[in-house]
């Protein structure tokens, strides 16, 4: 039995175990350091400060400052090859292809999001804004914002970030509230 454990905690299906305490940074330190590692069998898993689950990284004190940061440099390398194309693809094939590769990314787990400070979501709507400039065949320096007001049903981004995610999230929470009436 002890192996299994041991195979199981070492890896699982190449996945490498791992745990983390979730706090305040004052509640943190006062964990003590024998609580920094579990032993289980003879395998022991150590405390992360950060982990990866269903593609969201979760870090101690759930700024999610490590899951915007990915997100942002992923986004930003699918734009950078896609505005190589732009030139290439008309604007209808532009806007699946960076819906598919950058928007997507954005929008997943983006419940998690919600509340977060602006210093944290600003740089998700720089990412949108700048996808938003690739579909419309604008300047990499370009200001958006305008030509969205002046065509905001020609794009997908005449939001902002943070607002779509309380959309989003009251939606949700509008749709659950009226299915569970119903029981």
């Amino acid at each position: 039995m002890e192996r299994v454990i041991s195979t199981y905690c070492n890896s699982f299906f190449g996945f490498i175990v791992q745990f983390i305490w979730f706090g305040s940074r004052s509640v943190l330190s006062k964990i003590p350091q024998q609580l920094h590692q579990v032993t289980i069998g003879s395998t022991t898993v150590h405390c992360c400060d950060v982990v990866r689950d269903l593609g969201v990284y979760l870090d101690s004190e759930l700024t999610m400052k490590n899951h915007t940061s990915k997100t942002i440099s992923t986004c930003y390398y699918h734009l950078g090859k896609l505005y190589h194309l732009r030139r290439l693809e008309s604007q209808s094939v532009m806007k699946q292809l960076v819906t598919s590769f950058v928007l997507q990314r954005i929008d997943y787990c983006n419940s998690l999001l919600v509340n977060l400070p602006a210093s944290t979501t600003a740089s998700l709507q720089r990412v949108q804004n700048d996808a938003a400039c690739l579909i419309l065949g604008l300047d990499r320096r370009a200001h958006v914002t305008p030509t969205l007001k002046k065509n905001p049903t020609g794009c997908l981004f005449n939001t902002e970030y943070n607002s779509k995610l309380q959309f989003l999230c009251t939606s949700v929470f509008i749709a659950v509230v009226h299915s569970t009436s119903s029981i």
